[in-house]
């Protein structure tokens, strides 16, 4: 049989994305199994989580960063937002909202630092957060 270089290329790109795929669906797998084990122990505060998601989003704010503080020390809530009863304007909410999903983000959680536990609440948070953020557009 002859093979020119081109099919060559082709055959073997297409083995390679053939053995990515696979191994990023292995990965998934994994990971929503041990996923599934952590959210089992996080019932409690995914509960809190969930009540604190009825209420507007400067009280869901106050909520997360009070009670599951972000590990980076710099990333605070916005001063405005802090405070009850004061009315946020809805450009400076949605801003807010957006620095608290990037604050949050699940991308950003060292697992080996933080634990696979805080990457969890992460995903559940940002979740919300990105929920709320998209509302507002």
């Amino acid at each position: 049989m002859v093979c020119n270089f081109s099919d060559w290329f082709k055959n073997c790109a297409e083995i390679l994305e053939r053995y990515q795929k696979e191994t990023v669906a292995a990965e998934e797998e994994k990971w929503n199994k041990e996923r599934e084990e952590i959210v089992k122990e996080l019932e409690k505060e995914l509960k809190g989580i969930d009540k604190a998601d009825q209420k507007d989003s400067q009280e869901f704010l106050r909520y997360v960063y009070r009670v599951f503080p972000p590990k980076n020390k710099d990333h605070k809530l916005e001063a405005s937002v802090k405070r009850k009863g004061l009315h946020v304007e809805h450009d400076v909410l949605k801003k807010t909202l957006q620095k608290a999903i990037i604050h949050y983000h699940p991308d950003k959680v060292d697992t080996e630092q933080h634990g696979k536990v805080w990457k969890v609440l992460c995903e559940e948070i940002t979740k919300r957060l990105t929920c709320r953020y998209e509302r507002m557009k």
